[in-house]
């Protein structure tokens, strides 16, 4: 119950009335917050945790001996992956779906931020907490849903999507799929179910596979010139200054986080807002604001002139960028990436 993306859907669900319980291997601040609202958590694993549930959300991370699974199983209690709650507690609104191999979290995150900006009230669940908030999660009252869709095992098919933003499809989950061609084949039907539009990146050489498969509207981001939001003028520094055209309208911003991608990234998130009817200018303006993630670059502290940041990036393609964020902001660094468990 502590992973990001289980907090969040325990986040909502307690806000909603319902009395939730669960379990994890420790504490965590995402624990902490989740009793302070009133969650009932136990450490460890153990039967005696399942208690009364009438229902058992479960993680993909979950091993399949868990003794509360298996009691649930037992028991004849529906068992439910998160990804299907995700869905069913998004099924009432207008949803804006995020996947991609890199960059989902920080995406997620920019197009959240610009929407409370914009006074939206959106309901979402990230991949991190954002840290202009203060949490991962929330349940807002506008017509709007914002999720990081995980495509690490397909469940992204599950939801009910109506606007899709693809960051990028760089191999990833080959274990799973088997192959590059099934891994850019279920981007595709994630992209095909959505129900009004498809924001993806023009750069990336497996967006660009993938959109060859769609058959929905789209808008395309990136820094190739035949791109719909073009990204132009990158100049990385601790905070990465750049400009985007849409429609030969050019604007320039500046972002208070670090990294070439980014920027990119800001291109996907105003692409999408555009996308959902709002302007050029605003869109970019509330992006702008965005003040980055939990473990995503985030600096931690300095001690005698050594700043010390987290960063989970994990697949080569996320190393580098990280490397190349570090690079422009102190010239030369060790970075340190912490792995945890994918939920």
């Amino acid at each position: 119950i502590g992973g990001s993306g289980m907090s969040g859907i325990a986040r909502i669900l307690i806000g909603m009335g319902h009395q939730v319980t669960g379990s994890d291997v420790r504490k965590s601040p995402n624990i902490l917050a989740l009793e302070a609202l009133g969650a009932k958590i136990a450490i460890g694993h153990d039967e005696s945790n399942l208690g009364n549930a009438d229902t058992v959300i479960v993680t993909s991370a979950l091993w399949p001996t868990n003794p509360e699974y298996l009691l649930a199983q037992r028991n004849g209690i529906p068992i439910i992956h998160r990804s299907q709650a995700l869905a069913h507690l998004a099924s009432k609104k207008r949803l804006v779906s995020v996947a991609g191999a890199h960059g989902k979290t920080t995406s997620t995150g920019m197009i959240i931020t610009a929407l409370l900006a914009l006074d939206q009230d959106p309901s979402f669940v990230n991949g991190g907490v954002i840290n202009s908030i203060g949490a991962s999660s929330s349940s807002g009252k506008g017509e709007l849903f914002v999720i990081e869709a995980d495509e690490s095992d397909g469940s992204f098919l599950h939801y009910d999507t109506s606007v899709a933003l693809i960051t990028n499809v760089d191999p990833d989950h080959l274990d799973h799929y088997g192959s590059i061609e099934a891994f850019h084949q279920v981007f595709a039907d994630f992209a095909n179910r959505s129900k009004e539009l498809v924001v993806i990146n023009a750069d990336d050489s497996g967006s660009v596979a993938v959109a060859k498969l769609i058959t929905k509207p789209m808008i395309s981001f990136g820094e190739i010139a035949s791109a719909d939001v073009q990204v132009r003028d990158i100049v990385e520094n601790a905070q990465v200054r750049f400009s985007l055209t849409y429609k030969n309208q050019k604007l320039s911003s500046t972002l208070t986080i670090a990294g070439r991608h980014n920027a990119v990234n800001a291109a996907g998130a105003v692409a999408t807002l555009i996308g959902l009817g709002f302007g050029f200018e605003q869109a970019l303006e509330q992006v702008s604001k965005f003040a980055g993630t939990e473990r995503r670059f985030e600096l931690h502290g300095e001690r005698r002139g050594v700043k010390v940041y987290d960063d989970f990036a994990h697949h080569p393609t996320e190393v580098a960028a990280a490397l190349n964020g570090a690079r422009a902001v102190v010239g030369s660094c060790l970075l340190y990436t912490s792995p945890s468990p994918r939920d």
